[in-house]
């Protein structure tokens, strides 16, 4: 009986150590997208990426990357025992697909860990109520998130082929500086999710503002130490709201400036029997535009003490 006894004392331990847990495993994926009626439809070509970890986790590294088969399967070898993410992006007809699943390798004796999982795809949204609102100087752009989607940040693209920014998943504004004024652009905000670059929503086009236009004088009319003036406001603000005009007289005098809904003036305190010119100058938020062609020489002196009427009030 002894050398029988030292036979299976020898052997146990070979037993024992074939049972011992393996660490590596097997994940068994099929993407689906859901048709309209709800149905699930096998995904061909979705690129899914396995990574390590959770999908939260900030030191998830990626293991191992494939192309899901004409059933919409998809095998990774290469995964360890534990918890890992499996991120699948599909382009069907220029709307992106993405999803994310979290599958757990299990521990297992004698044999890789095997697990089975399903993702669906669903469309990768673009940022919603984009906006973008010019002030002198900059525009500034405004979105809101894509829905319950995970957002690791946003990109903001000036158009065309402009400068991007990239801004984090908490800020839903940006001002663009350095753009220049009475150029017209368009904005476009994208959302960087877990599974890349989402599709862009574009803003309307804006104008940064520039100066106004000049105004243009209809009428001069002259009275007893002064002259009536009219004129009609520039064709073009600037983009900006005028503000104000400046009524500048030739021999200098003070000039006037009165409210942006003003457009008749009385000049007073100028000298009898001498000619003058006037100009007007329209102001907005970004600054003074250029001047009017001058009035004809008008002559303060002898004349009514009434408005001119304007040339529709005439006849």
């Amino acid at each position: 009986m002894r050398p029988l006894r030292a036979l299976l004392l020898v052997v146990f331990p070979l037993a024992l150590g074939g049972c011992d847990p393996i660490e590596t495993g097997l994940i068994d994926l099929t993407v689906v997208s859901l048709s309209a009626a709800g149905e699930a439809q096998p995904v061909t070509g979705a690129h899914c990426t396995l990574s390590e970890g959770g999908a939260e986790d900030p030191e998830s590294v990626e293991v191992e990357a494939l192309e899901t088969d004409a059933e919409g399967r998809v095998r990774f070898t290469g995964a360890q025992v534990g918890v890992h993410t499996v991120r699948c992006r599909h382009e069907a007809d220029g709307a992106p697909l993405a999803g994310m699943v979290e599958v757990e390798v299990p521990r297992e004796a004698g044999r890789p860990g095997w697990v089975e999982a399903e993702l669906s795809v669903a469309p990768l949204r673009a940022p919603m109520s984009v906006e973008a609102s010019a002030r002198p100087g900059a525009v500034r752009v405004t979105w809101t998130p894509p829905g319950e989607l995970t957002v690791l940040g946003y990109r903001i693209r000036t158009l065309p082929e402009g400068e991007a920014f990239e801004v984090g998943p908490d800020q839903l504004a940006l001002d663009i500086t350095e753009l220049k004024p009475g150029t017209r652009y368009t904005f476009a905000v994208a959302a960087r999710t877990p599974f890349g670059l989402g599709p862009e929503a574009q803003t309307q086009e804006v104008r940064v503002p520039t100066v106004p236009g000049s105004p243009v004088i209809r009428s001069a009319v002259p009275r007893e130490g002064g002259v009536w003036l009219e004129w009609e406001a520039p064709e073009d603000d600037g983009g900006s709201p005028i503000v104000a005009y400046h009524v500048v007289s030739k021999p200098e005098s003070t000039p006037a400036t009165v409210e942006a809904s003003v457009t008749r003036f009385e000049v007073r305190g100028l000298t009898p029997g001498t000619p003058y010119q006037f100009t007007v100058i329209a102001e907005n938020a970004v600054g003074l535009g250029a001047p009017s062609e001058p009035s004809e020489e008008i002559t303060p002196g002898p004349g009514t003490d009434e408005p001119a009427p304007l040339p529709d009030e005439e006849g």
